[in-house]
């Protein structure tokens, strides 16, 4: 049955059609349910989608009860939704499940009123399928609910503050780090029960500082709770509606202390280590020094001592050879002695040269005079001579060597200052390498460095001169000495190959020990570089 065959039929006789027809017309093109329900609680008319809705025809609907439909309603229960109807003329909205054909329940919403164009009066049910709904309720309520129990569980703090400075949640965390319950916790005001004191201050800043901007603030608060020193990281950000207004603060935390505490003693143990390898670099600045000084003074005067004894010795020895060449010259053959006949025979034997009258030998062996003095110049001294000669170069060999050692071990050059030095290994370098060195410095009595400080900066200077020789293939190095009043920089650079910072091997102890002997004096070193732009060495000290 239509809404036309109700209004139209024997107790509308005198109903005007087109007034009638009009409803249907409207009704079977809304795509919610419609029911018309008389006071005999049978449904006289049905809309399309009803139809589509419960699986049944127009005939078959019109042949149901709202309680076949409906089996949450009752009889009793649609006969008392008439009286309620009757006080609330706009209407009754509830919730309810209908059974379709094949046995499903559909839950839907049920909006129903009083429909009355002629005698007798209806109920009209606008009956709403809110499966979908249903389900995307469940599901959002799925969602917050894993959403709480991931913020209840999480170790972060947690709170929500509205505009008026007012908590309006906080999770566990939050309430076992301040040592009380939810109950205590709701209502909160932020300028109320936060103590006056740093920490307190600390949050009610970040809070405020975020309202006006809608930008996140973070920072650290230091607080002490139960007599312990608690460090807590928070980060502010703002919440908003659908039209973009603030409508709450966020504050997330992290109870950092354990990392601040972690952070504390690691920085202690690099401090130590530091201190440690100071003290340790010192002392083997300091044995160097001992050592150069020793090699240099004491191994240095001996071998010395040593040269000029052999010098002596080999002056001594010219000197004898000129006096017995002397003495046998002036031997006059008229007064030669006899020579007995075994000394003539053993020189004939031994000699197979011609002897003069004076007693000398040819060319193949030394001779003895009648005498038995040695003629000419002795072998053996020529010997002597040559093991001579060979020891005081053995000598000056060794000297070089010595002075060597004892420059690099500590030169000597750095007790005249830092830049003499800079200089000297400036110079060093030039001889050493097939590169040029510039040097741009002020004046040597401008620059006044403590003993450490000078040689802190000479080996700084000298390892990275090393890196350039070894690595670099540069053809200029550039250093240049910048004096501040509270600051000492030394800018070492070069137009060799560069390399990518970042990708400096974990192994590169030149690099490493450079790092660390300024680090020991608080200074600092950077190093600008890039394949095919040369290095730049950067070493800053603080003075004064």
């Amino acid at each position: 049955m239509n809404l036309s065959e109700i209004f139209c039929g024997n107790s509308m006789k005198n109903a005007d059609m087109d007034m009638i027809i009009s409803p249907s017309f409207v009704l079977d093109r809304i795509n919610d349910a419609i029911y018309l329900v008389n006071q005999e609680l049978e449904l006289v008319y049905i809309n399309n989608k009803a139809c589509r809705m419960l699986g049944y025809t127009h005939h078959e609907m019109t042949q149901l009860r709202l309680s076949d439909v409906d089996h949450e309603l009752k009889d009793r229960d649609v006969s008392m939704l008439w009286w309620k109807l009757s006080m609330q003329p706009n209407g009754i909205r509830f919730t309810s499940q209908h059974r379709d054909r094949a046995g499903n329940l559909i839950p839907v919403e049920i909006s129903s009123s009083h429909y009355a164009v002629h005698r007798p009066e209806h109920i009209l049910c606008v009956v709403r399928d809110i499966r979908d709904i249903k389900q995307q309720t469940l599901r959002r309520l799925e969602q917050e609910q894993q959403f709480r129990s991931l913020v209840e569980n999480t170790p972060e703090l947690i709170a929500r503050f509205d505009l008026n400075m007012r908590c309006v949640y906080v999770n566990a965390s939050v309430l076992d780090l301040l040592g009380c319950d939810l109950r205590q916790a709701e209502g909160w005001k932020l300028t109320d029960c936060i103590p006056w004191h740093e920490a307190g201050m600390g949050l009610f800043k970040l809070v405020t500082s975020t309202l006006p901007s809608g930008k996140s603030s973070e920072g650290e608060l230091a607080l002490e709770i139960g007599g312990t020193q608690k460090v807590v990281h928070v980060r502010c950000v703002a919440e908003f509606d659908l039209l973009g207004q603030i409508k709450s603060i966020l504050t997330i935390g992290r109870d950092i202390t354990q990392f601040r505490e972690t952070e504390r003693q690691l920085r202690e143990s690099h401090r130590q280590l530091r201190m440690l390898a100071r003290t340790q670099n010192a002392r083997g600045e300091l044995e160097r020094k001992h050592i150069a000084r020793e090699v240099h003074d004491e191994l240095g005067q001996h071998l010395t001592s040593l040269r000029v004894g052999l010098s002596l010795m080999n002056m001594q020895l010219a000197k004898n050879e000129r006096g017995a060449a002397h003495k046998n010259a002036g031997t006059n053959a008229d007064a030669g002695v006899s020579m007995n006949a075994e000394a003539h025979t053993a020189m004939q034997a031994g000699n197979h040269a011609g002897i003069d009258a004076g007693g000398r030998i040819g060319a193949n062996g030394g001779t003895r005079g009648a005498g038995g003095h040695t003629g000419g110049r002795d072998p053996v001294d020529d010997i002597y001579a040559g093991q001579m000669a060979n020891l005081m170069a053995l000598v000056d060999s060794t000297i070089h060597v010595v002075r060597d050692i004892s420059t690099r071990l500590r030169p000597n050059v750095l007790n005249m200052g830092l830049i003499p030095a800079l200089e000297w290994l400036r110079d060093e370098f030039i001889r050493h390498n097939q590169c040029g060195c510039v040097l741009i410095a002020p004046d040597e009595n401008d620059v006044r460095l403590d003993e450490e400080s000078s040689t802190t900066v000479f080996r700084v200077v000298q390892e990275s001169l090393t890196n350039v020789t070894r690595h670099a293939m540069a053809t200029k190095v550039t250093l240049i000495v910048q004096l501040n009043q509270k600051t000492l920089q030394i800018l070492i650079r070069d137009n060799g190959r560069g390399f990518r910072p970042e990708r400096i091997a974990k192994n590169a102890f030149g690099l490493l020990g450079i790092r660390e002997r300024v680090a020991m004096l608080n200074g600092a070193v950077t190093i600008d570089s890039a394949p095919g732009k040369g290095t730049l060495i950067r070493l800053t000290l603080p003075i004064g």
